[in-house]
């Protein structure tokens, strides 16, 4: 009924009303100053009352109008909608995808890819209404042994200012991949927040402290990524939005939502981006997070030759395998693909701020 009436002609007008109410009772008279400044054009104040009084959503007593108390509790939803965002990544031939999209969104960029001895800025991106970059750790960790990155912090934050970065994460230890290899996890951590520190510090002296998103860490226990947080905050650091690394590879989705909900309540309202988040564990957290990044659309087109279709009654994906194995070339998939959790996300903000 909400929707309904305030997506016909004149909802600003009748959103402004709400907001008056919402403060207290108000009678016509007061309403018609609030929107027009004068006591005139009852006829009009009265149009949206009656539709808003229709739609259950107000109550006249006596000579006052009133907001009904279920809607004042979701009115700062509808005024300052909670939307989950989602960040595309891929490289190599899935830019070519990107490119051809004739509309613009958040860009995920993995800065190793672009280091070979020093770092080469990847073609034009015109395609991203915002560029967030990543460390890059997952390219080197899988092959290399040792705990330190191939670049300085300050050739990555470099890197990213050049690009024209709108966030840049902080060099971290995947934990869930150097853990098994027998890194201890508290050294991860204290190497971890290291890393962190020393981009913020170099951050400072370029004024762009305020892009940079410490990356929380752990293993297998969230009692670790909370660690982690209070490291970065003996340190003296805060930041209004958090990135939580190192679920990626899990196929625990009970740890994926212990981790983010305690992670949650500890940070309150600050944003939480979810590095890598798998897509059957979204539909668990999506209410506790403010973005994720996925190249899922790159991984089963290629893999698999499979389109994602979704279906927003379970909220999960059907994965469909193309007729005839290589009929439909890769990137038609892709772009199918990126359609699929295009609509994930426009069903999941539907039930976020339901």
């Amino acid at each position: 009924m909400i929707f309904n009436a305030l997506c016909e002609r004149g909802c600003k007008q009748r959103l402004s009303i709400l907001k008056m109410l919402a403060e207290g009772p108000k009678t016509t008279k007061q309403l018609s100053l609030g929107l027009k400044g004068r006591p005139s054009g009852y006829a009009q104040i009265y149009s949206y009352l009656r539709l808003l009084q229709d739609c259950r959503l107000i109550y006249k007593k006596g000579k006052l109008w009133y907001i009904e108390d279920d809607v004042k509790k979701i009115l700062p939803s509808i005024l300052d909608p909670k939307t989950l965002k989602l960040y595309l990544a891929g490289t190599s031939t899935a830019l070519k995808v990107l490119q051809s999209l004739p509309f613009q969104f958040p860009y995920l960029l993995s800065a190793g890819h672009y280091w070979n001895g020093k770092f080469r800025l990847p073609r034009e991106l015109k395609f991203a209404s915002e560029i967030f970059v990543d460390s890059g750790a997952q390219q080197f960790y899988r092959y290399f042994n040792g705990l330190d990155y191939p670049y300085s912090a300050i050739e990555y934050v470099d890197f990213a200012v050049n690009l024209g970065a709108n966030l840049i994460a902080t060099l971290d230890l995947p934990l869930d991949i150097l853990t098994p290899r027998g890194l201890d996890v508290k050294a991860g951590l204290k190497k971890t927040v290291d890393y962190g520190v020393n981009i913020y510090e170099y951050a400072e002296k370029l004024g762009i402290s305020n892009k940079v998103v410490p990356v929380l860490q752990g293993f297998d226990d969230a009692s670790q990524w909370l660690e982690c947080l209070d490291l970065y905050k003996d340190h003296g650091i805060q930041s209004d939005i958090w990135g939580i690394g190192s679920l990626c590879m899990t196929k625990s989705i009970k740890l994926v939502s212990s981790v983010i909900q305690q992670l949650r309540n500890e940070l309150e309202e600050k944003k939480l981006h979810v590095f890598g988040l798998a897509l059957n564990a979204l539909k668990k957290v999506f209410k506790f997070i403010d973005s994720f990044d996925t190249s899922a659309w790159v991984y089963w087109a290629k893999m698999d030759g499979a389109v994602f279709v979704w279906d927003p009654l379970r909220k999960r994906f059907i994965q469909l395998q193309a007729r005839d194995g290589k009929r439909y070339d890769t990137l038609s998939l892709m772009r199918i693909n990126i359609q699929a959790i295009f609509s994930m996300v426009e069903d999941l903000n539907i039930c976020k701020n339901a």
